[in-house]
């Protein structure tokens, strides 16, 4: 009973983290499927001649807090630049770019970035790109990070409810810290520069702001519901003593009742009842078993 109760903690607990790793990852996830969908209109509408020229001046890059960013310009105009060329290109905030840009598709928008030619004075390398993973790989690696997270922290914090105590809790939500801290440290994460796949720790930028927000969210939803399971498993427990002691008592009291009843005179009464109806004295019968069962009343309530 103990090995299958230890087994479905541990379905439970995986189904759980299965969905904690999909909400963390819901806004990446939807961020891949807006890209592509993006991407699958821009291709449709490719076959239309667009005019694309080179700025020989560079601009400063400015990224918006949703993603998408400005090329400025010194003379104040400005190129806009899709997130999805941010992410692949690992643009960031006050780059120094010289590119080519194409007009908009949308009469009076900005001039739109279409290539880059230089990264702070430096020519750029398309080729690097291509040994970035895509990103469904980068999701899968989340989703499956996140997944693997979740459900050590919910182990970790659900095992106290067998032998509870407030102590016992503490020490696993203090543990589940330990864990969370060392998890974020080997988060994987994929560096702009290279292209590769690394660990946080690795990447040389240890605070990452996204980063420590999943990790965090994973963090504080594991403890909530480790404290709700915690509860319900402890009422269930005081349920499941009540009916025991409850079942008890009834045995106890039925035992009592069995040892008041005196086996012969039980025995002899049932012989003189059988008698006085053999014998067709039916009132006497009747007066015999009235005071019978006054008699078993009498006996069962005292």
């Amino acid at each position: 009973m103990g090995a299958l109760s230890r087994y479905s903690d541990v379905v439970l607990n995986l189904l759980v983290a299965v969905a904690i790793s999909l909400v963390v990852n819901f806004s990446y996830l939807l961020l891949v499927l807006v890209e592509q969908s993006s991407e699958a209109s821009s291709s449709g509408s490719s076959g239309r001649e667009q005019r694309v020229w080179e700025r020989r001046d560079e601009g400063r890059l400015a990224v918006h807090a949703d993603g998408y960013g400005y090329l400025v310009y010194a003379g104040g105009d400005s190129v806009y630049v899709p997130p999805q060329n941010l992410r692949w290109l690992g643009l960031e905030d006050g780059d120094r770019i010289r590119a080519d840009i194409r007009p908009s598709r949308r009469s009076g928008g900005h001039p739109v970035l279409k290539e880059v030619r230089t990264r702070n004075g430096e020519e750029f390398d398309y080729s690097r790109l291509y040994n970035r993973p895509s990103q469904w790989t980068e999701l899968l690696l989340q989703l499956l990070f996140y997944l693997f997270m979740s459900f050590v922290l919910l182990t970790i914090l659900t095992d106290s409810h067998r032998r509870y105590s407030m102590r016992r809790y503490i020490r696993s939500c203090l543990w589940s810290c330990v864990a969370a801290v060392v998890l974020y440290c080997v988060a994987p994460v994929t560096e702009w520069h290279s292209g590769r796949v690394v660990l946080n720790f690795m990447g040389g930028r240890m605070f990452d702001y996204m980063l420590l927000l999943k990790c965090s969210f994973a963090l504080v939803v594991s403890l909530l519901y480790s404290r709700l399971y915690v509860l319900i498993s402890q009422r269930q427990l005081v349920e499941v003593e009540n009916e025991r002691l409850k079942n008890e008592n009834l045995t106890t009291r039925y035992n009592m009742l069995v040892g008041q009843i005196n086996p012969h005179f039980f025995f002899n009464s049932l012989n003189s009842l059988a008698m006085l109806v053999r014998e067709k004295h039916d009132q006497k019968a009747l007066t015999y078993i009235d005071q019978l069962s006054y008699t078993f009343r009498y006996i069962i309530q005292n």
